[in-house]
C-alpha cells in the first residue's frame, strides 16, 4: 500500500498509536532539537495531525485525512514534488519517519534541498536500521509496518547512508532506543531506571531512532 492510502486509512488511529512511552520520549527529543536549531521561515514536511505545527509557518502532508483537524497554514502535498519556489525556507522539519515511509526518499531529499535557502537547516528524525531485531550491514533495509491489518513498506537507514544522502554539513546528531524494553510501539510503561538510561546513556550509532540537523552550506 502506498503512503497516501496508508495514512488516509489509519489517520483516525494516529494519535492513539503515539501515546506509548516510546513515542513520548521521541516527541520530547524532537521538540528539544527543534527549539534549539530552528530559525526563520519554517516548513513542516509531513506535518501529520500537526503536533509540531506550533514551530512552523507552513505544513504539508500527503494525506488529506491527517490534516482535517488543523485549522490553517496546511496543504495537501507530496513531499517528492513540493509546490514551492527554490530557496523558500530557512528551516525544513521532516519529523518522525516521514522520510522512511516515502516512496522515493532520494527524490524527497532533492526537493528538500531545493526549497531550502543557503545556510538553511533540515531537522529530521528517522527510524534506523537498528529498529528491527537483527540489522545487517546494509545501509538501507526494508521492513513492513502493519496497523489495523493494513501494511506499508518502511525504509530503515544507517547514519552513514543519511550523511551521504543529504550531502550537507551535519551540525547535530543524536539517537534514542537501543536494546531496552519495551520495544517499539509496546504500551508497557517504562520503569524509572529505564527512563534514566534512555535519557542519559543514549548510544549514538546503534539508536533505533536517529535525530539529525543538517546545514545547507552551498548555494
Amino acid at each position: 500500500m502506498n503512503p497516501r492510502n496508508f495514512y488516509n486509512q489509519t489517520a483516525g488511529l494516529y494519535e492513539e498509536r503515539h501515546k506509548s512511552p516510546w513515542f513520548h520520549l521521541v516527541r520530547k527529543k524532537e521538540t528539544e532539537i527543534i527549539e534549539r536549531f530552528k530559525k526563520g521561515k519554517t516548513l513542516d514536511l509531513g506535518c501529520g495531525t500537526g503536533y509540531h505545527m506550533k514551530h512552523a509557518d507552513v505544513g504539508v502532508d500527503i494525506s488529506e485525512e491527517m490534516l482535517k483537524g488543523i485549522d490553517n497554514n496546511v496543504r495537501v502535498m507530496d513531499g517528492e514534488k513540493l509546490d514551492f519556489p527554490d530557496n523558500s525556507f530557512d528551516t525544513v522539519l521532516c519529523i518522525l519517519s516521514v522520510l522512511n515511509l516515502c516512496e522515493d526518499h532520494k527524490k524527497m531529499v532533492s526537493e528538500i534541498r531545493r526549497v531550502l535557502k543557503p545556510n538553511g537547516r533540515i531537522i529530521l528524525s528517522v527510524s534506523s536500521i537498528y529498529d528491527q531485531p537483527k540489522p545487517t550491514k546494509e545501509d538501507v533495509q526494508i521492513k513492513n509496518i502493519i496497523t489495523n491489518k493494513l501494511k506499508c513498506k518502511i525504509n530503515l537507514f544507517s547514519k552513514k547512508y543519511m550523511e551521504e544522502l543529504f550531502q550537507m554539513k551535519l551540525i547535530h546528531f543524536d539517537s534514542i532506543f537501543s536494546s531496552l524494553k519495551p520495544k517499539w510501539a509496546d504500551w508497557t510503561p517504562l520503569t524509572k531506571e529505564q527512563e534514566s538510561i534512555l535519557e542519559k546513556e543514549r548510544p549514538s550509532e546503534r539508536g533505533r531512532m536517529y535525530f539529525f540537523v543538517f546545514l545547507r552550506t552551498k548555494a
